[in-house]
């Protein structure tokens, strides 16, 4: 399942289901976005 997150000591990154890829945040309104587009690849694969 995808997720993004901004865990303390870790720079902001996403979740694959067991893949950690970085992230660069920008906006809050482009990173729900970019979640929803994770969600969508998710459910499609």
């Amino acid at each position: 399942m995808p997720g993004h997150d901004n865990e303390a000591g870790k720079s902001d990154h996403r979740h694959l289901d067991d893949i950690e890829l970085p992230y660069r945040f920008r906006s809050l309104n482009e990173l729900v976005d970019d979640f929803w587009r994770d969600v969508q690849g998710w459910r499609v694969s």
